[in-house]
């Protein structure tokens, strides 16, 4: 046989022994606003005992619970926009990754989405790092700050397929 003991003790405060007494005589309860805190006491007082309940004991807030404010749900963070001024607009990662598709549609062409895994396919992925990485250096094109965007959807509209095969592109910072 397994034995188990659990010792609980719960601490409460005069004004939430005394809001719960309220309620358990039913009647209204003057409580007083917490004190600015002050110098410890010199003898702690005694706790009122609080009075014996029969079932399970209700969930109470702790403080800090109680200031907490509630979470969004599931709301996307903001993007930190600094000290940018609020009448410029500044291109969005889905303006990043539209630039990008509309590149690959000119180089590999309007099906390269059905297309197999090819090596066009992995050189204009190069490039496209390539230009991040000029520009801030990263090279995730969609993890671009905000500033620097325009900069990446303006080098990806010059990318070209010289003669010899190779990408060449300009990029202004």
């Amino acid at each position: 046989m397994l034995e188990i003991q659990v010792n609980v003790q719960v601490g409460v405060t005069p004004e939430v022994a005394a809001i719960a007494t309220a309620i358990l005589n039913k009647r209204p309860a003057a409580v007083e606003a917490p004190k600015p805190a002050a110098a410890p006491a010199a003898e702690p007082e005694p706790e009122a005992p609080a009075p014996a309940r029969r079932g399970r004991p209700k969930k109470t807030e702790t403080p800090a619970e109680q200031e907490a404010p509630e979470a969004p749900a599931a709301e996307p963070a903001p993007e930190d926009t600094g000290d940018m001024p609020d009448n410029v607009y500044y291109p969005q990662e889905e303006d990043v990754r539209t630039a990008m598709h509309v590149a690959r549609q000119r180089i590999e062409g309007k099906d390269y989405k059905d297309k197999p895994s090819d090596d066009l396919h992995r050189a204009v992925t190069d490039v496209f790092k390539a230009i991040a990485n000029e520009l801030s250096g990263q090279k995730k094109p969609s993890a671009l700050p905000q500033e620097l965007r325009q900069a990446f959807i303006d080098a990806s509209r010059t990318i070209q397929q010289d003669a010899d095969g190779k990408f060449i592109y300009t990029v202004n910072k």
